[in-house]
């Protein structure tokens, strides 16, 4: 009830309260309120906050991960949040998308990704999870920091 008339009426505070407690009642093994939060993912890729995302606890593994990446093509491409997600429809999503995008900006996903995984696992799973992505979603600032961070780990 809070979730839906925060968001109907733009009250953002209100929003990410209620979300944050969702996420700590999911964490407490609250299936149902985990479900919510995962249900509201759309609405927060568009607003743009990655860092957001990994407060709530939603790019915590691999598996989350993905199904971030995963959910973020798809609500830039309008299609319903359950959508079976097949090898044809991450072609087309290639071949349309490009570098343009609205709300989080694949940048700052990735980065999260590095930063919740670790540099080594986070490469591993941004690569194993490539076909998710449109080609050239990440720039050249984004890889710089990658093998940055890849190398402050091996020092």
């Amino acid at each position: 009830m809070r979730l839906s008339l925060s968001k109907e009426w733009n009250f953002w505070p209100g929003y990410v309260r209620t979300l944050k407690s969702l996420a700590w009642q999911s964490g407490r093994g609250d299936e149902r309120e985990a479900d919510l939060l995962w249900d509201e993912m759309p609405t927060l890729l568009r607003k743009g906050d990655a860092k957001l995302l990994s407060a709530l606890g939603m790019m915590s593994t691999e598996e989350d991960c993905a199904a971030v990446l995963a959910v973020k093509v798809r609500s830039a491409l309008h299609f319903p949040p359950h959508t079976y997600y097949s090898y044809s429809i991450c072609l087309f999503v290639k071949a349309k998308m490009g570098r343009t995008s609205d709300g989080v900006v694949w940048d700052s996903l990735g980065l999260e990704v590095l930063k919740n995984l670790g540099a080594d696992l986070g490469r591993a799973a941004l690569i194993r999870h490539a076909y998710l992505l449109p080609k050239g979603c990440f720039s050249p600032a984004f890889y710089r920091e990658m093998i940055r961070r890849s190398l402050g780990n091996g020092i």
